[in-house]
């Protein structure tokens, strides 16, 4: 199992910076990086820090901190995007460099900091991906659409509303372009939904050649 390394991250304020850089502090020789905006960093200028301890600045469009003139939700929403990039972001190069974030602490008002996962790669040879009653599959088998790369952004969306839809039919039945013979522990893989083989589907000239 890879060693342990904590990600902390703490809203851009004194009453959470100051509590969550101490805890930080002790987990310094197991593994940590404490990660804030640029504008929560320059206030730590003044505060001691331990030695060792990695810093992991991001800018969240207000590297100046927020102002009360400031559009209060503007900059929240930006805070909480900006943030899950650059929360990705070290995600992916962590993993790359064998040293992958294994736990992810973080202070109040920033459950965001969960919804965080690796940006997936189609280059990497090494990123497999597990599916319910099919073997190991790599980024190129899947369908353009689901990938980190995906340009047509409406497409996960629509998944996503139609796995929703299916989920509060009582007995949902979705018919599959394959056949049993051929990937019986598939169809049967997903206890929620009965899917039906009927394929192939395919031109009868390929089946009468």
């Amino acid at each position: 199992p890879p060693s342990p390394h904590f990600l902390l991250v703490a809203s851009p304020a004194q009453g959470h910076i100051n509590p969550t850089l101490q805890f930080a502090k002790h987990l310094i020789r197991i593994g940590v990086t404490f990660i804030n905006c640029i504008s929560a960093r320059s206030r730590m200028t003044k505060v001691p820090t331990a030695q060792g301890l990695p810093f992991l600045p991001f800018s969240d469009g207000y590297d100046d901190g927020f102002q009360l003139r400031d559009d209060i939700d503007h900059y929240l929403s930006e805070l909480r995007r900006r943030g899950k990039e650059a929360i990705s972001e070290f995600l992916t190069s962590s993993e790359n460099e064998g040293k992958p974030v294994t736990c992810i602490v973080y202070s109040l008002f920033n459950h965001w900091a969960t919804e965080v996962e690796p940006q997936a790669e189609e280059t990497n040879p090494k990123r497999s991906i597990k599916l319910p009653g099919l073997p190991l599959l790599a980024t190129r088998d899947l369908p353009s659409f689901v990938t980190a790369l995906n340009v047509y952004r409406w497409g996960p969306s629509l998944i996503q509303e139609q796995m929703d839809i299916l989920a509060d039919e009582s007995n949902p039945k979705i018919l599959v372009n394959t056949f049993d013979a051929l990937e019986q522990e598939a169809l049967n893989a997903i206890e929620n939904f009965n899917m039906i083989g009927i394929g192939p589907l395919i031109p009868s000239s390929f089946l009468n050649s």
